[in-house]
């Protein structure tokens, strides 16, 4: 199977090749029109000036073809290159410009219908051999001669047609040397442009079948010489090559981090669950191990739901219901939901809302959503007797939602991964188990969902999570 630069180096080569011939055919085609045109009609200026000159003489002499007439007319014919033919009116030839007397063509006739012709109409212009009076094909002009006011015969001023053919033959040579040098410029000319424009074609071949075993790590070369839309597509190509590198890492970290999740609890409820079929832990424990069994099981259907959240947020199908929600009495119940947790960890809470009500353009269960997952992380990571603050602000055409919590602090290095999945700071892990690192993923994928932003700042002893959202007009 010939490849893109075989064909397409074919192709315009091809091209290249009829357009000269074409232009090459053309060319001769009109220079040896234009010389046989140039032929005739010098030969009708000669015909007609011999034709004038004989006249003249005749009339001076009488009507005798004398010798001197003989080799004016001999020395006329040698000076342009051409052969002259004294006819009489009946078209027979009574001498020619040969010398000495020529007795070849002497006493021959002409064509009877070109004789006529020349007769009526005082002039003729034609190709012809004279019926074998030339052994081949003439140009031929002839006038008539005018004696005592009438016709009396006629001059033919003949010519070969080789010397036509002669001068074109020399113009085909001219035209075949430059076109064959045009040409094989044009062939080293289109092989270096169609390899300059394939070979990126050809290593975006090589790369993408690197992609398929699964090696994203190849780039397509790009020239800083040229801007066309080849190197746009190079450009492209290696943008998407690095988005699937990044989606095979998170592929690969995904299923990395999913395993771990996974098999943490799985260890923790095998060996529980041998233990009591073993008889290894006592009756009167069995009770607070089968409990912790509970709880390992309710993190994995925790873990599951996540995912299938994730799952749904990543799918094409999932769109969320944009309604007019009241921004701040969905805040009011959400806060409500941690009253016992706030109360067992006495947090002082600070709760700052406008007095009227800010209404949004959002999903009602997904802001729900969000705010439970940023206020269940607060309450968790604020300590005892910590504080915990919730506020709501209108400015312009935007409402900001932001949960804040006194604690141990989110190390600067740590804060642009808070938001991916199953990511966990270390004070996470050491704390909680409960978490699965998701939460935050969610939220922020939601948030973006809807065009709106979040943001985490934490220093000072305080860590502040806000978000921004659409106010209804």
């Amino acid at each position: 199977m010939r490849g893109v630069f075989a064909r397409h180096y074919i192709w315009l080569s091809s091209m290249l090749f009829m357009s000269v011939f074409i232009a090459g055919i053309a060319f001769v085609t009109a220079a040896s029109s234009y010389f046989s045109a140039q032929q005739q009609n010098t030969l009708s200026k000669n015909a007609d000036a011999v034709s004038s000159f004989v006249s003249a003489n005749l009339v001076e002499r009488g009507g005798v073809f004398d010798n001197p007439l003989r080799m004016a007319i001999a020395t006329m014919a040698k000076t342009s290159s051409t052969h002259i033919l004294i006819c009489d009116i009946n078209g027979q030839i009574l001498l020619c410009s040969d010398v000495p007397f020529c007795s070849e063509h002497a006493g021959r006739y002409v064509p009877e219908a070109l004789a006529q012709a020349i007769i009526q109409n005082g002039s003729a212009v034609e190709q012809s051999s004279l019926d074998g009076i030339y052994p081949n094909r003439h140009n031929l002009a002839a006038y008539s001669m005018i004696f005592d006011d009438r016709p009396v015969g006629f001059i033919i001023v003949a010519a070969q047609v080789a010397e036509t053919r002669m001068l074109t033959g020399a113009f085909v040579r001219i035209i075949l040397i430059v076109s064959s040098t045009v040409l094989v410029l044009s062939f080293v000319s289109a092989y270096a442009v169609t390899k300059r424009m394939t070979r990126p074609l050809m290593a975006m071949a090589r790369s993408a079948q690197s992609y398929a075993r699964g090696d994203f790590s190849t780039r397509v070369p790009v020239s800083a010489d040229f801007d066309d839309e080849i190197s746009i597509l190079c450009q492209n190509f290696n943008s998407m090559a690095d988005s699937l590198q990044r989606l095979e890492e998170l592929r690969q970290g995904f299923i990395a981090d999913v395993s771990h999740e996974l098999r943490t609890p799985m260890t923790v409820i095998q060996g529980y669950v041998d233990g009591i079929l073993d008889g290894a832990i006592p009756s009167e424990h069995q009770t607070e191990y089968l409990k912790t069994i509970r709880g390992e099981v309710s993190r994995l259907s925790r873990l599951v739901a996540r995912m299938l959240d994730i799952s749904n947020m990543r799918s094409e199908d999932m769109s969320f219901s944009r309604q007019p929600v009241n921004a701040s009495e969905r805040l009011r119940q959400v806060i409500l939901g941690f009253e016992k947790r706030i109360e067992d960890k006495s947090l002082d809470v600070e709760f700052s809302i406008p007095d009227d009500d800010i209404t949004v353009s959002f999903d009602p269960d997904s802001l729900t959503q969000i705010l439970t997952n940023l206020i269940d992380n607060a309450v968790k990571f604020a300590p005892q007797n910590g504080r915990l603050s919730i506020s709501l602000i209108h400015k312009g055409s935007k409402a900001f939602m932001s949960v804040t919590n006194s604690g141990s602090v989110i190390p600067p290095a740590e804060l642009p991964f808070v938001f991916n999945r199953f990511y966990k700071t270390d004070k996470s892990r050491s704390s909680d188990r409960s978490g699965l690192g998701l939460g935050l993923y969610i939220v922020k994928s939601i948030i973006q969902s809807h065009g709106e932003s979040i943001q985490v700042t934490s220093e000072n002893g305080l860590t502040t999570f806000a978000f921004s959202l659409s106010v209804m007009k």
